[in-house]
């Protein structure tokens, strides 16, 4: 049955509301019946197994899967895709719910060289939200901060590292809450780099047509070539991505796959964590 964008949007808000104000009723009724006794790992084979129906996810049925803390009190992992022959090909972020589940806070997949940054500096990796996540290294007595996946140097200070923890505590961990989800679409793009063009400095952002009536799902699906920016770190850097496709897990849960300079590395992202934190443009 195709349900209308505009039909699928509200039946979006109307769960994530409901989550929110009746999560611990829902939790011990429904989501999280019987996921009780699960590890993180076997939370994270879960939805790696579905994933692996997906062409660009097959070489994961093979893989290794290493988990590592984010840091005391996050309640949160990263979980890393390690292949015997082709080395770290994927990396997943887990949180915990607070009430025995976990959300897939994003997932991604890459080659061996995209995300061997991020796996031989996993224990340095500091991670507040999909947009705002650095390496910290100390570099002549001093910390510096990195990006996980192309190891560029960012000029933080601990001012912006304490906002931005302060900011994710009061942030709802968007994303799949349902142990034995199902993906129900998908929609996939060539890459394309995304400073080809520049619109977002020539137009307005789509956002609120997604709040009417136009779907992402459908721009992709005709082929739009979508851009997506956000300025992080207190508006110190701009960061952007092209849209290359998206994944649609159970109730709605939608991720959007996100692309930058390496064509080989592909993250998935919350899509309303995106819509709040960034604009999309076409």
């Amino acid at each position: 049955m195709h349900i209308k964008p505009l039909s699928k949007m509200i039946i979006r808000l109307v769960i994530a509301t409901v989550l929110c104000v009746n999560f611990s009723i829902i939790t011990s009724e429904t989501i999280h019946a019987n996921v009780q006794s699960l590890t993180v790992k076997e939370q994270g084979e879960l939805w790696v197994d579905e994933l692996t129906n997906q062409p660009d996810f097959a070489n994961w049925k093979n893989a290794e899967l290493t988990i590592s803390p984010l840091g005391p009190g996050t309640h949160s992992w990263l979980m890393l895709i390690q292949h015997h022959k082709l080395g770290t090909i994927g990396y997943m972020i887990i949180h915990s719910d607070g009430y025995g589940g976990y959300v897939l806070g994003e997932y991604g997949i890459g080659s061996d060289d995209s995300l061997q940054y991020l796996s031989t500096n996993r224990y340095k990796l500091r991670y507040y939200d999909p947009l705002h996540m650095v390496v910290s290294q100390q570099v002549n007595n001093s910390n510096q901060y990195f990006e996980p996946f192309n190891s560029e140097q960012y000029d933080l200070s601990s001012k912006h590292l304490i906002e931005a923890k302060v900011a994710t505590k009061n942030q709802i961990r968007h994303g799949l809450v349902f142990s034995h989800a199902l993906l129900t679409g998908y929609e996939y793009q060539s890459y394309f780099a995304p400073y080809d063009v520049m619109p977002w400095l020539t137009t307005v952002a789509l956002n609120s047509e997604f709040e009417d009536c136009t779907s992402i799902e459908n721009l992709i699906e005709f082929g739009s070539q979508l851009r997506y920016t956000s300025s992080i770190w207190s508006d110190q850097i701009e960061a952007i991505y092209s849209v290359t496709g998206y994944q649609e897990w159970e109730l709605f849960d939608l991720y959007v796959e996100l692309q930058q300079d390496d064509e080989h590395l592909k993250r998935y992202i919350p899509y309303d964590f995106l819509l709040q934190s960034g604009g999309f443009y076409k």
